[in-house]
C-alpha cells in the first residue's frame, strides 16, 4: 500500500470518530500527538467532551484555566521553551464558526494571551484557514494555528508516530509501505517475526528481535514498525523466566522511551520491572535498572511518562541502596566496576536528591575517578560502551573541566586496551557532540586530542579529516588564519603522502583553505589558492569540473565569480587581475564562457548590480571577517575581534614579512581560541602591532606610548630553514610574543596570568598551536615568491576597500563581563561607605565652591549624567584639589623618599581635616578643568587596587577607558553604593 493510501485509511477513521461517540479518542490523538510535534509538558484540563463530560477520567484532576467549560471542545494547557500555550479539540461540524467561538470564549475569561492551537476533523479550506489567523491576531494579538483532518492525517502517517494511529485509530501495521533497508539481518528478522509471526522460546530468539527492536527505535524510517517489534517481543514475557523476562520489560520500556516518546503506555511494565529492586541477588542487573531509571526521570521531565515525582524519588534511593548493598560485598574486580559505574550515574538521577528535578555531580565525578583509577585491575569491563556513555553525557556536563580529566583518562586507557585510533574514534564522538550542540570551542579541544591519536602513517587521512574540521570550527569563529593554518599543513601531508586513498582530499583541503582566504577578505590571494587548487583537482580527483560530483569546487568557483562580479563594478585595477586569472585557469572553454556570462548578463535589478555600495558593504560585514582585497596596496592590516579586544596587524605588503607575520596571526588566533575557556580579566580594548622584519635575527618587542589603545612594534626574524632544535626554539618564541599580548591586558596579577596560562599549556595548548611544518614553510610551498608578486600587489588600488569595516565577535569569543575576581557587592558598598566617611569633611568646605564656579560645575554635573556616583566624584574633586594645594601652595613634590613621604603626610593631614583653615580660603578657580579631567582618569587606576587588581605585564600608558569599561562591567562601579548626603538635588 502507498503512504497517500494509509494517509486516505487515517483520514477516514478520523471521520469516524463522531458518529461513534469517540470524542476521547480523538482528545487522546491530539494530546499524544501534541507531545510528538509541539511540546512535551501537558496540562490536561476539565470541561465536557461532545454530550459526555469527563466522567471521571484521570486528567480531570487538572484544574482548568477557564471558569466555564466550552460546549463540545476539549481544552488543555501545554508549556514549551516559547512558553504557555492553550489546545482546543472538537470533533463538531461546521468547524469555522466554531472555532471563532472556542477563541471567543476561551479570552473572555482569561486575560492571558497565549497562542492557540486548534484540532479538528473538517478540512479548513486555506483562504478560510488564513482569515481566522488573521483574525485572531487582529483581535487578541496571539497566534493561530489549525490542524484539520488533512493535516493530521499526513502528521499520523510519518513513521515514528504512525503507532499513534494503530493505538487509538486501530489501523493496522502491516499497510505501512515496508520501509526501506540495506540491513539484511534485519529485513531477515522481521520477515519471521513479525510477517510470519512466529513464537520466540529461547534466548537466541530474543536477541534476534531485541536487534530489529533497537533498530527501529533509533533508525527514523523504521521508528514505523515499533509497535509490531514491541507485539513480538511480549509474546515471551509469559514464557520465559525472569532474567528474560526482565530484560523483555527493559526493552520495551527504552523502545517507548526513546522511539515513540511516551513511556506512560507502558507504565505498568516500569513498575514491574522495578517492584523486586529491594530483592535483587544478582548485582549484574543494577546498571540495566540504573539505565531505565534514567529514562524514566529524563521522560518525567520531558512530559513523555506520567508518573510522581516522589515514585521516582523513592526508586532512585532504592537502586543507590542496592548498589551499596552489593558495593560492601566481596566482589570480582569486572563487577566492582561496573557497579561503580553504576553509582555514579545513580548520582545524575534527576529526582534522586528529592522530589525536584536536581542531580549530584560532584559526587558522580568523584566516583568516575575511582573507576578510572580501576579498570586496570577489570580487563572485562567494557571500557567501550563506557566512553559511549560519556559521549551521551557530553552536552550535559561537558562544560565541566573535569570532564575533559576523566574523558582523557578513559581514552588513555581505551588506547592501552584497543589502540590509539580507538581512543581518537571516542574523541571525535565527543567532538561531534559538542559541535552538534554549537559548543564550537569545546569541539576543538577534543578534535585536537582526535587529530594527535590519529596522527601515523596508517591512520593520516583521519589526521587530515580531523584537522580540517578543527579549521571549519576557526573558521566559523571567525579566527581564518587558524585555520588556514591547518589546511596548509593537511594539504602538504595529503600531497606528500604516498597513499592513493587521500588523493581525494589533496583539492578538498586547498579549495577550503581557498574560502578561508576568501572570508578573509584577502582576494588577491584567493587566486593563488584556486589556481593550486584546480591543478591539483584535475590531477587527483575523480570527474574533474564536474560541479554536482564536487561540493568544494563548486563553493570555490561561486567565491570567484562574486570576486569578478565586484570587482568589475567598484575596483577596475583589481578587475584586470581578476580577468586575467581567471583566463589562466585549469577550466575548459565552455565553463570559463559560461562563468563570464553569469556575471556580464546580470539583471538590471539583480542586487549585486543595481545595490549601492553602502549596502553591499554591510553584506561585507555580514558575510566577511575581513576587507575584500585587503591584501593589496603598500601596508596589509589583518583585524580581527575576538575577548572583548580588537586586534590590529600592521606589516608591509612584502613577500617575507608576509609570512611570519600571517604565522604570528594565526598562532595568536588559536591560542585565544583556547584561553577563551578561562577568565584572564582582560580589558575591552584595541591592540595595535606592528610587525617589522628584524635585522638581527631575533625576536623583540617595542611598546609605544598611547593612552587611547595598546601599541607595540614587534620585530620577527625572516624564516630560514634550520635543524629541528632551531625550529622548535623559533616556534616557542613566536608562541611566547604572541601569548605575552594578552599579558598587557590581563588584570590578573603576573603569578595568576602565569598560572592560568600553566593550566592551558598543560591541557596542550603550544602542541595546537604548532602542526605538522612552520606556516611561513607551508606557505612558500602554497605561494611562491612569484605568485604573490609583490609589485603588483602594492600597485593594485581598491580604495573603496579602505572604508571602515565593522568586526564581528563571535559569541563564544565573547568578552567575559561578569563579576570579577574577589568581587563583592556588600564589599563595594563597604568601600563606597568608607569613601564617604573619609572624604566627608573635604567635601563639606569644597563642594559649595564647586557649585559656584560654572566651569566647575558644568564638569561634575557631566559625570553624574554620565553615570558616576557620588562618591566617585568626591574622589575626583578632593584628589583634585589637595594635589594642586600639595603641590602649587605646599611647593611638595616627590622627587625623592623624604620629599615623597612629606608629599604624603601633607595629602593625609588635609583629609583628614588638620588644614581646613587652609581649605575655607581656598580658591577654586586655581584648579584648573584639565586637572579634574586627569584626576577623573586616574580614579579608575585606584579603584582598581581597592580590588587587590594588578596588570599582567603594566604598560607604559595605562588604557583609562579600557579599565573604566572593566570595572563598570564587572566591578558596578556605577552601581554599587551607600547611604549619604546627595551632592546633586533634581
Amino acid at each position: 500500500m502507498s503512504i497517500q493510501a494509509v494517509r486516505a485509511q487515517i483520514r477516514f477513521a478520523l471521520e469516524q470518530l463522531k458518529p461513534q461517540n469517540k470524542h476521547h479518542g480523538f482528545e487522546d490523538i491530539t494530546r499524544e500527538f501534541t507531545r510528538q510535534r509541539i511540546c512535551r509538558n501537558l496540562l490536561p484540563a476539565t470541561g465536557p467532551v461532545g454530550t459526555g463530560g469527563d466522567q471521571g477520567r484521570d486528567f480531570e484532576t487538572f484544574k482548568t484555566y477557564l471558569d466555564s467549560p466550552i460546549e463540545n471542545t476539549t481544552l488543555f494547557e501545554g508549556n514549551s521553551k516559547q512558553g504557555n500555550i492553550f489546545f482546543a479539540c472538537s470533533l463538531q461540524e461546521k468547524i469555522v464558526a466554531k472555532i471563532r467561538a472556542d477563541i471567543k470564549s476561551i479570552f473572555s475569561q482569561t486575560d492571558e494571551r497565549r497562542p492557540v492551537f486548534f484540532f479538528c476533523v473538517e478540512d479548513v479550506p486555506v483562504a478560510k484557514r488564513n482569515q481566522l489567523i488573521k483574525w485572531c491576531n487582529n483581535n487578541y494579538g496571539v497566534e493561530l494555528q489549525i490542524f484539520d483532518g488533512q493535516a493530521l492525517s499526513e502528521n499520523l502517517s510519518d513513521p515514528d508516530i504512525f503507532w499513534i494511529a494503530e493505538e487509538f485509530l486501530h489501523i493496522p501495521a502491516d499497510i505501512y509501505p515496508a520501509p526501506r533497508t540495506d540491513d539484511e539481518s534485519y529485513t531477515e528478522y522481521k520477515d519471521r517475526w513479525i510477517k510470519n509471526g512466529e513464537q520466540p522460546i529461547n534466548i537466541s530468539d530474543f536477541c534476534q528481535i531485541k536487534y530489529g527492536l533497537r533498530e527501529a527505535t533509533y533508525n527514523e524510517k523504521l521508528k514505523v514498525d515499533i509497535p509490531s517489534w514491541i507485539s513480538a517481543i511480549s509474546m515471551m514475557i509469559e514464557t520465559t523466566g525472569d532474567p528474560i523476562k526482565r530484560k523483555i520489560q527493559y526493552e520495551i520500556c527504552v523502545a517507548g522511551l526513546r522511539g515513540q516518546k511516551n513511556l506512560t503506555q507502558y507504565k505498568s511494565i516500569v513498575e514491574e520491572y522495578f517492584a523486586n529492586l529491594d530483592e535483587i541477588d544478582d548485582p549484574l542487573q543494577l546498571p540495566d535498572m540504573c539505565v531505565l531509571l534514567s529514562f524514566c526521570s529524563t521522560g518525567k521531565m520531558l512530559g513523555e511518562f506520567e508518573v510522581e515525582a516522589e515514585y521516582l524519588h523513592g526508586l532512585s534511593k532504592r537502586l543507590m541502596s542496592r548498589i551499596d548493598h552489593f558495593l560492601d560485598s566481596d566482589l570480582g574486580d569486572n563487577t566492582r566496576c561496573l557497579l561503580i559505574e553504576a553509582k555514579a550515574r545513580a548520582y545524575l538521577l534527576q529526582f534522586y536528591k528529592g522530589v525536584d528535578p536536581d542531580f549530584d555531580l560532584d559526587t558522580a565525578f568523584k566516583w568516575w575517578r575511582k573507576l578510572a583509577d580501576n579498570i586496570d585491575k577489570a580487563p572485562l569491563f567494557p571500557l567501550e560502551q563506557f566512553s559511549d556513555v560519556m559521549v551521551l553525557l557530553t552536552n550535559m556536563i561537558g562544560d565541566d573541566e573535569r570532564f575533559l580529566e576523566i574523558t582523557d583518562k578513559l581514552d588513555d586507557l581505551l588506547a592501552a586496551r584497543m589502540g590509539g585510533h580507538a581512543a581518537a574514534d571516542k574523541c571525535r564522538d565527543r567532538a561531534m557532540a559538542f559541535y552538534d550542540n554549537g559548543k564550537i570551542i569545546q569541539a576543538i579541544e577534543h578534535l585536537h586530542r582526535v587529530k594527535i591519536n590519529w596522527f601515523s602513517a596508517e591512520a593520516l587521512g583521519g589526521t587530515i579529516v580531523a584537522s580540517r574540521f578543527i579549521a571549519q570550527c576557526y573558521d566559523e569563529l571567525g579566527m581564518q588564519y587558524a585555520a588556514k593554518y591547518y589546511l596548509l599543513s593537511s594539504f602538504i601531508l595529503a600531497f606528500r603522502s604516498d597513499n592513493e586513498d587521500l588523493h581525494p582530499l589533496i583539492s578538498k583541503c586547498i579549495f577550503q583553505a581557498s574560502e578561508v582566504t576568501y572570508g578573509a577578505g584577502d582576494w588577491f590571494s584567493y587566486f593563488s589558492m584556486m589556481r593550486l587548487g584546480l591543478y591539483t583537482h584535475h590531477h587527483f580527483d575523480n570527474i574533474p569540473l564536474d560541479l554536482t560530483e564536487h561540493n568544494s569546487l563548486q563553493r570555490a568557483i561561486f567565491y570567484t565569480v562574486v570576486i569578478r562580479s565586484l570587482s568589475k563594478r567598484f575596483w577596475p585595477d583589481a578587475y584586470e587581475y581578476v580577468e586575467q586569472c581567471l583566463d589562466e585557469f585549469l577550466l575548459d572553454d565552455q565553463m570559463r564562457t559560461e562563468l563570464k556570462q553569469i556575471t556580464d548578463d546580470l539583471p538590471k535589478d539583480n542586487f549585486w548590480h543595481s545595490a549601492s555600495y553602502e549596502d553591499i558593504w554591510q553584506k561585507f560585514e555580514e558575510n566577511l571577517t575581513g576587507i575584500p582585497f585587503s591584501d593589496i596596496g603598500d601596508t596589509r592590516i589583518i583585524s580581527w575581534k575576538a575577548l572583548g579586544i580588537e586586534w590590529e596587524v600592521h606589516f608591509d605588503n612584502s613577500y617575507e614579512i608576509t609570512r611570519v607575520a600571517e604565522e604570528f596571526v594565526a598562532v595568536l588566533q588559536i591560542a585565544l581560541v583556547d584561553l577563551a575557556q578561562d577568565d584572564f580579566q582582560l580589558l575591552p580594548v584595541k591592540i595595535e602591532i606592528n610587525a617589522i622584519l628584524s635585522k638581527d635575527g631575533k625576536f623583540d618587542v617595542k611598546e609605544r606610548p598611547d593612552n587611547d589603545k595598546l601599541k607595540w612594534d614587534i620585530f620577527i626574524p625572516p624564516f630560514k630553514p634550520q635543524k629541528q632544535s632551531a625550529m622548535d626554539k623559533r616556534t616557542n618564541e613566536v608562541f611566547a610574543y604572541t601569548v605575552s599580548a594578552l599579558a598587557y591586558c590581563s588584570m590578573l596579577s603576573q603569578n595568576e596570568f602565569q598560572s592560568k596560562l600553566g593550566k592551558a599549556m598543560n591541557k596542550g595548548l603550544s602542541s595546537k598551536t604548532f602542526f605538522g611544518r612552520p606556516y611561513p614553510e607551508l606557505y612558500k610551498e602554497i605561494i611562491t615568491e612569484d605568485l604573490f608578486n609583490e609589485e603588483l600587489r602594492k600597485k593594485l588600488d581598491a580604495k573603496e576597500a579602505g572604508k571602515e569595516f565593522c568586526y564581528s565577535e563571535h559569541a563564544q569569543l565573547a568578552w567575559i563581563n561578569g563579576p570579577g575576581a574577589n568581587f563583592s557587592e556588600d564589599e563595594g558598598r563597604e568601600h563606597a561607605k568608607n569613601r564617604y566617611e573619609r572624604l566627608a569633611g573635604m567635601m563639606d568646605i569644597i563642594w559649595p565652591k564647586i557649585m559656584m564656579s560654572e566651569h566647575h560645575r558644568s564638569f561634575v554635573e557631566k559625570l553624574h549624567n554620565d553615570g558616576y556616583l557620588d562618591w566617585h566624584i568626591s574622589v575626583i574633586v578632593c584628589n583634585a584639589v589637595c594635589n594642586h594645594i600639595v603641590h602649587i601652595g605646599l611647593g611638595l613634590n616627590p622627587v625623592d623618599k623624604a620629599t615623597a613621604d612629606a608629599t604624603q603626610k601633607a595629602m593625609y593631614s588635609i583629609f583628614d581635616g588638620e588644614m581646613n583653615d587652609l581649605l575655607q580660603n581656598f580658591d577654586i578657580g586655581q584648579v584648573p578643568i584639565f586637572d579634574l579631567e586627569m584626576q577623573e582618569r586616574i580614579s579608575f587606576i585606584s579603584i582598581m587596587k581597592t580590588w587587590y587588581l594588578e596588570p599582567a605585564s603594566p604598560t607604559q600608558t595605562p588604557n583609562f577607558e579600557g579599565i573604566k569599561q572593566f570595572l563598570i562591567a564587572r566591578y558596578k562601579i556605577f552601581e554599587l553604593d551607600a547611604p549619604h548626603k546627595p551632592l546633586f538635588y533634581s
